[in-house]
C-alpha cells in the first residue's frame, strides 16, 4: 500500500520545500519530521503523519515564541545602548529676538542663553512679506546681529539645531489662504522654493511654520516636531507621540479680579492686568517680572492642585498671576516623560530671569537641564543592601621552612 505521508504533506504545506527557511528564525530552526519507519499498515501511516505534524506545529511555535522574545530583548538592549551612547530628549529653545531691543539691564542676547541646556534653538523675529513672499527680519536697522549671534552659537555648539519660526498670519496667510486652484499652487511653491534658499543663506537647519487655520488640502502634510498645548485629546489620537513636544510657558497670565476675595482658578476677571515694566504687553508677565513683585509683601503666592501652577494674588491691586516655578516645571517634564513624548518646547528663554535677579541665573530651563540629565542617564544597577565584600585572606611574606623527606625503615 502506498504511504499517505505525502499527501499529508501536500494537504498541509503545498510549499514543503520552504519549510527549513521559513522556520529558521533567531537560532531556532525547525527540522523536518520525517518518518522513522514506514510500516506498510495504513493506521500505522496515519499515526506517523499525524505526529510528524504536531512535532512540526510545536516546533514553529516554539520558534516564533523565540523570536519574539529575542526581538523584546533585542528593542530593550536597544533602548539601553542609546541611553548609553548619549541619547538626549529633544528640548527646542525659542527666542524672541525683539528681546534684544529692550530697555537696558533686561535686553536679551545669546550670550545670556544656556546653550547646553537647549537641542533646538527656534528664532522668534521674521516674517513674510505678503506682497514680494520674501523674508522680512524683525530688526533689519540692527544690522541682523541676532542671525550673526547665532551664527558664532552654533560654531561653538555644533550639535545644537537652529530653526527659523515663520508665522503665516495677517495679510501673507490670507493670501495663501483665500488663493484657489492653481493660483494657490504657485504660491505656495514659490514660497517653498523662498524658504529652502533662505535656509542656507542664514545657516538654519530648518523651518517652523506657525500656520493659524491651516487650510485643509495641507493637513497631511508631516513635520518633524509638533508643540502642542492641548495634550490629552491630542496624544489619544496619535501613534508617534515620539515627535510631540510640550510647550513650558517661562511667563505668566496676569488679570484684574472682579472680586479681590475669589481668587481661585475660574474667577470672574475684569479682563488683563497692565503691562509689565519690560515686556510692555498687557495681560502677560516674564518669570523674570513676577519674581521681583515678589519682593513686596502684598503678594500671597498658592499652589493650585488641579492645574498644577502656582499662583500669586495681589489683594490691594486685585490683580492675579497665574505662573510656573522650579517645582512645576519639573511636575510637567516627569508629565512629558510619563506620557512617552519626544520632549519639551521652553516658550521663550528670554523670559527667565537670567539676569539673576531673583537669585540662580536661568533658573527654569536649569531646573528643565538638571531633570532631564537626571532621566536620561542610563540605569546603574544597585548592589543590593546586604552586600558586601568578603574579607581578604590574610597572609605571611615568611619564606615557609623546607620540610624533611620522608624515609621509611626498611
Amino acid at each position: 500500500m502506498k504511504s499517505s505521508i505525502p499527501k499529508f504533506k501536500r494537504r498541509f504545506f503545498p510549499s514543503w520545500q520552504a519549510l527549513p527557511a521559513v522556520a529558521a528564525v533567531d537560532g531556532y530552526r525547525v527540522v523536518e519530521p520525517r518518518p522513522l519507519i514506514q510500516p506498510n499498515t495504513p493506521g500505522f501511516t496515519w499515526v506517523l503523519s499525524a505526529l510528524a505534524g504536531a512535532f512540526f506545529t510545536v516546533s514553529v511555535l516554539i520558534g516564533v515564541i523565540g523570536f519574539f522574545m529575542i526581538n523584546l530583548q533585542s528593542r530593550r538592549s536597544g533602548s539601553n545602548a542609546a541611553q548609553a551612547s548619549g541619547a538626549r530628549t529633544t528640548v527646542v529653545c525659542y527666542w524672541n529676538a525683539s528681546s534684544l531691543l529692550r530697555a537696558a539691564p533686561k535686553d536679551y542676547d545669546l550670550s545670556k542663553l544656556c546653550a547646553q541646556c537647549c537641542t533646538h534653538l527656534v528664532y522668534i523675529g521674521a516674517h513674510i512679506d505678503p506682497r514680494s513672499l520674501q523674508l522680512r527680519f524683525q530688526e533689519d536697522d540692527t544690522g541682523l546681529k541676532s542671525v550673526r549671534d547665532m551664527d558664532a552659537l552654533k560654531a561653538s555648539h555644533p550639535q545644537l539645531k537652529l530653526l527659523l519660526s515663520l508665522r503665516l498670519s495677517g495679510s501673507a496667510q490670507g493670501l495663501l489662504n483665500l488663493t484657489q486652484g492653481a493660483e494657490a499652487a504657485s504660491l505656495r511653491a514659490q514660497l517653498a522654493d523662498n524658504v529652502a534658499r533662505w535656509l542656507p543663506e542664514f545657516n538654519f537647519d530648518g523651518v517652523e511654520l506657525d500656520w493659524d487655520r491651516l487650510p485643509a488640502d495641507l493637513k497631511p502634510i508631516y513635520v518633524d516636531l509638533v508643540r502642542v498645548e492641548a495634550c490629552e485629546v491630542f496624544l489619544g489620537e496619535l501613534r508617534s507621540r515620539k515627535r510631540v513636544v510640550l510647550a513650558l510657558p517661562l511667563f505668566g497670565y496676569a488679570y484684574r479680579l472682579r472680586n479681590a476675595g475669589r481668587y481661585e482658578l475660574r474667577a470672574a476677571v475684569r479682563g488683563p492686568a497692565p503691562p509689565g515694566p519690560f515686556t510692555e504687553e498687557r495681560g502677560l508677565l516674564a518669570y523674570f517680572e513676577i519674581c521681583l513683585e515678589f519682593t513686596s509683601d502684598l503678594w500671597v503666592s498658592l499652589y493650585d492642585k488641579e492645574a498644577d501652577c502656582k499662583i500669586a494674588v495681589n489683594r490691594d491691586k486685585g490683580e492675579w498671576i497665574g505662573y510656573d516655578n522650579k517645582a512645576t516645571i519639573l511636575n510637567k517634564v516627569l508629565y512629558a516623560r510619563r506620557t512617552r513624548m519626544g520632549g519639551v518646547a521652553v516658550v521663550t528663554v528670554d523670559m527667565d530671569d537670567y539676569n539673576g535677579d531673583c537669585g540662580q541665573r536661568n533658573v527654569l530651563l536649569g531646573q528643565l537641564h538638571n531633570a532631564l540629565n537626571e532621566l536620561d542617564r542610563p540605569p546603574v544597577k544597585r548592589m543590593p543592601a546586604n552586600f558586601s565584600l568578603p574579607t581578604p585572606r590574610a597572609f605571611s611574606t615568611t619564606r615557609p621552612a623546607a620540610h624533611a623527606e620522608a624515609t621509611t625503615d626498611s
